[in-house]
């Protein structure tokens, strides 16, 4: 059959019909029961009934590469074999929000400028709340220290006092009317507390989006430091994620993207609950309560998908520390963040972590050096009460001939063997020492 009128066929006998002409048209409809499949192109005039027949609900954009759909379901027997988008429930744009220095540019240039080091830039973006897809057009921002920039009943954010050392998320919000999405700042991790736009703020008309964490303290003047003349409550640059293109596979608050997919946790663990990274927190080590030692640490932070960190990646989260000096006092620091060395200088690295070096020595990832004598060593501390295993009855088995662990960082008065690559290789997995704490870092998601 040299041609084929396809306005004049209902049904083609079988369960499919082929068609390998270059091009095929239709000005009425076009039904099958089985497969259509069509090597060339389908081009089928613009009719609501015809579209609705091919089970695409409303086609909003079709060119040679991809097809984009706002509604409607796709039935079966359809095969795509080009680019297919759907907006899901929220979406942003390929560029990234981004917080006192662009993404692309490193953050490794700290900025002179005050506003600046405050503010997150929010790129033009399409994203959908509930059944309605919004839109903004041109590049906005968030000035952290604007009232209007938050949520109404978080306005005192709006003074960097009182942010300073913790998390803030970034939100879109339903307007009351139009398609251009609010945006503001909310130290809620569900939804912004109060009203925005006008809108009161609910987790139905809310979407979170991305997020930051605030300095705790001021880091001064540090010459060639990354975050030089960093004020608290500014935004560490390299602690902002976005929800769709740049995160870690953990949980985002109190981390800073180190580089090559990495993520590290600003602060040393606390909470012997759930291991976090958090401002003030009371420092989890060898001699906290419950008491731990490298199996615990690694063990809790695989529950919140983190692990401990390779020599290489401790000396990248750590360079721009202090070097060769301990915290200030000499003592035991009991709480996380804001400290600085015996040389007045914050003790933070260029990446915005905190108590790297001079602190407490940080478990490594990796063995070290032969340990005892090769005999077979229970590898718990079940039978001590004061620790995790014995509050928590955890029995592990035996280990034979069990290679030592790194440590990283350097203690409280280690003075000149503190620094980003200050290390020791000497201890059991099962060591309990008051100096001995940890830090955990995370893959990228995206």
């Amino acid at each position: 059959m040299s041609l084929l009128k396809t306005n004049e066929i209902q049904n083609y006998n079988g369960s499919s019909l082929t068609l390998t002409a270059s091009t095929v048209s239709t000005s009425a409809q076009l039904n099958t029961g089985g497969n259509i499949s069509v090597t060339g192109s389908l081009n089928v005039s613009d009719d609501s009934t015809t579209r609705t027949n091919l089970g695409l609900g409303t086609i909003s954009t079709q060119d040679s590469n991809n097809v984009n759909l706002t509604g409607g379901t796709i039935g079966s027997g359809v095969v795509f074999q080009g680019q297919f988008n759907v907006i899901p429930n929220w979406y942003l744009a390929e560029q990234q929000i981004t917080g006192g220095n662009d993404v692309s540019a490193g953050f490794y240039a700290g900025s002179t400028d005050a506003t600046e080091r405050r503010t997150v830039n929010i790129p033009a973006m399409q994203l959908r709340i509930n059944a309605t897809v919004y839109t903004l057009s041109t590049a906005t921002t968030l000035d952290a220290d604007t009232t209007g920039s938050w949520a109404s009943n978080e306005t005192s954010k709006a003074t960097a006092a009182n942010r300073n050392g913790e998390d803030v998320y970034i939100y879109a919000v339903e307007p009351s009317s139009g398609t251009t999405p609010n945006f503001c700042l909310s130290s809620n991790s569900t939804y912004p507390d109060g009203t925005v736009g006008g809108v009161t703020a609910s987790a139905t008309n809310s979407r979170k989006i991305g997020g930051f964490h605030c300095l705790c303290v001021d880091v001064g003047t540090i010459s060639g430091h990354s975050l030089t003349g960093y004020l608290d409550g500014d935004i560490l640059p390299r602690s902002v994620w976005t929800q769709a293109s740049h995160r870690p596979t953990a949980n985002p608050e109190g981390m800073v993207y180190v580089g090559n997919k990495l993520w590290a946790d600003i602060y040393l663990a606390s909470n012997t609950t759930t291991l976090e990274s958090s401002y003030g927190g009371t420092i989890v080590d060898g001699a906290s309560n419950p008491d731990y030692h490298w199996y615990n640490f690694v063990e809790r932070f695989a529950e919140i998908e983190k692990r401990l960190p390779t020599q290489a990646e401790f000396m990248a989260l750590a360079i721009g520390s202090n070097e060769e000096t301990n915290i200030s006092g000499s003592a035991d620091p009991g709480t996380t963040g804001g400290h600085s060395d015996t040389a007045s200088r914050r003790m933070i690295s260029n990446v915005g972590c905190e108590d790297c070096a001079g602190a407490m020595w940080q478990w490594a990832n990796e063995t070290g050096s032969d340990g005892a004598a090769a005999s077979w060593a229970v590898q718990d501390t079940a039978s001590d009460g004061t620790t995790y295993d014995g509050a928590n009855a955890v029995g592990r088995g035996q280990g034979y001939a069990v290679p030592n662990r790194g440590v990283f960082g350097g203690s409280w008065n280690d003075g000149a063997k503190c620094g980003s690559r200050g290390v020791l290789w000497y201890y059991s997995p099962l060591i309990l020492l008051a100096y001995f704490g940890s830090r955990g870092v995370s893959g990228s998601l995206y």
